[in-house]
């Protein structure tokens, strides 16, 4: 039987004690595993010198975003909780990053993976509350886990065909056959609170945090702010770190920008040329994101209706291989802080390689080819876009009209834009999108992009894309699924064209003089570890 494991610092260390008591000191008497981890507080304790974070205790930090907070309850429904919840809640483990797939256990004490049969086992954490003072038990990780199959999500982690509590800190995870993703599906999961749920109900879930973490929810409201308090009876030690933290949503970077420059906010993240402009002229030294990810704008044709002419391969052959200047739209878009590639993500991306690359401009051609597709004076679209893709769909619509097309912008609210994502709405046209992608940009196709992902029902997917997909899910190592991810991009984006990307955005951060961050300031606030901020009072 073949089998993975992956424990946490203070149990493996545990072990190694026993085996050196028991006269089995050598490296190889370890469980066998193919994968290393460690929890993230032993590695901190481990790091020396103490790192300059640790010197500050208290102190109020205000972080800025232009993410609107939406739901908090992840089972239910996609949200950007991941991002404004890790202060407050916590994942069974935390991906390492620069890795392939290595965690920090944080809520897992172990995770055993057993591929000859499907399953896998985690073992809980023992002695952990929720800031409600409920303990934190395997019936909450089972629960949660249940959950994303129960609200129709299971195909975001692969669609496990039973979940068992087999003891008080002990949950098994059966999938219907093996897959080299389990930990990416389940490690970065957020487990949330049983109990809680119990007494305030699904709708009180979408806009509250009972988690484990470093802080705990102090107030929140609506599409305006929400703040964490210290949790002084955190389970890991920290004895550093704000006082309070409180997360800023605005539309305007402008505004977001001019209150860093004045000392009110202490960090936001930028994509914008004139924004970046603004603080270069100040004299700050903005921060790059890390390389391996960052926001892509893009395209998604509606393809499931009949009569649409986006609905024509043809169509969105001529337009999208020649009929784009891709290479000026991501300047106008982003400016010098971006490029465009044809592959989903970035070229640092595991799976790249220069056959993904097929466009070229080419309007005359482009003309031709839609006359030959039965449009040869063009025709009236749609482009749907909201209020963060105004200007990707307003270079789109300029792109268009230099073939003949003539786009109207429209921008429906939240609801409306759903109901377009998931086919329900069949009105047809293109619709615009930006989303933050880091590796694997599988993640990415298995809960939005692909052909089980959250926004598939707006497109005609073919038995190709399908039979290439479902190749992807029975990969045995990361290796053969970035070669199987590449075969499956070339036939959605330059074969059937269903997906079409635009610009990529490497962003800038701002970090005032107060805020210490560890080595977090190149990674985006969902990459945050909590325990690693502090704060020059």
């Amino acid at each position: 039987m073949k089998n993975q494991r992956i424990l946490s610092a203070a149990l493996a260390v545990l072990m190694a004690g026993s085996l050196a008591a028991c006269g089995g000191g050598a490296a190889g008497s370890a469980p066998a595993s193919d994968t290393s981890a460690t929890s993230s507080a032993a590695s901190a304790s481990q790091a020396a010198p103490v790192d300059e974070y640790k010197q500050y205790k208290g102190g109020d930090v205000v972080l800025a975003t232009d993410a609107v907070f939406n739901n908090f309850f992840t089972p239910y429904q996609a949200g950007n909780a991941i991002a404004w919840g890790s202060f407050c809640m916590e994942p069974l483990g935390k991906k390492i990053q620069g890795t392939a797939d290595d965690y920090d256990l944080v809520l897992a004490e172990s995770f055993d993976v057993d591929e000859e049969n499907f399953l896998v086992t985690i073992q809980v954490k023992q002695g952990i509350k929720f800031h409600d003072g409920t303990p934190l038990t395997a019936e909450d990780v089972a629960w949660t886990i249940q959950s994303w199959i129960d609200y129709g999500r299971g195909a975001q982690i692969g669609n496990p065909t039973e979940v068992r509590q087999t003891g008080d800190y002990t949950v098994e995870v059966q999938y219907p056959e093996f897959n080299v993703n389990y930990k990416t599906w389940l490690l970065p999961m957020q487990i949330f609170c049983k109990h809680t749920f119990d007494t305030i109900g699904l709708d009180a879930m979408m806009t509250s945090f009972n988690g484990t973490g470093p802080y705990v929810m102090d107030t929140y409201v609506e599409d305006y702010s929400l703040s964490f308090t210290r949790n002084e009876d955190y389970w890991q030690e920290h004895d550093w770190g704000p006082d309070t933290v409180t997360f800023l949503y605005t539309s305007d970077a402008t505004s977001m920008a001019a209150s860093v420059l004045n000392g009110d906010v202490d960090y936001m993240v930028m994509d914008a040329p004139e924004t970046m402009e603004l603080f270069e002229a100040n004299g700050w030294e903005l921060v790059p994101q890390f390389a391996n990810a960052g926001n892509v704008s893009f395209v998604i044709p509606i393809t499931n209706v009949p009569d649409d002419p986006w609905s024509n391969v043809k169509v969105r052959e001529a337009v999208f291989s020649h009929g784009i200047d891709l290479v000026g739209a991501a300047a106008a878009i982003v400016g010098e802080a971006g490029y465009h590639t044809d592959a989903i993500g970035y070229k640092e991306a595991t799976y790249y390689d220069e056959g993904l690359e097929f466009t070229s401009l080419d309007y005359e051609l482009a003309k031709k080819m839609l006359a030959e597709a039965g449009y040869p004076d063009g025709f009236k679209t749609r482009i749907v876009a909201d209020a963060t893709t105004q200007t990707q769909a307003t270079v789109i619509q300029a792109e268009l009209k230099k073939l003949g097309i003539e786009a109207e912008v429209e921008m429906p609210d939240m609801n409306e834009m759903q109901k377009f994502w998931t086919g329900e709405n069949t009105a047809g046209g293109l619709m615009v999108g930006a989303m933050y992608f880091a590796d694997p940009i599988l993640d990415r196709l298995d809960k939005f992009y692909g052909p089980y992902g959250y926004m598939a029902g707006c497109t005609d997917w073919t038995d190709e894309e399908y039979a290439l997909y479902d190749n992807i899910r029975s990969a045995k190592s990361i290796e053969e699924q970035d070669e199987l991810i590449y075969k499956f991009c070339v036939q959605f984006v330059q074969k059937d064209f269903h997906f079409l990307p635009i610009a990529n955005a490497v962003g800038r951060a701002a970090v005032s003089d107060r805020l210490i961050l560890g080595n977090m300031a190149s990674l985006g606030i969902s990459y945050w570890n909590p325990n690693m901020v502090g704060c020059k009072n």
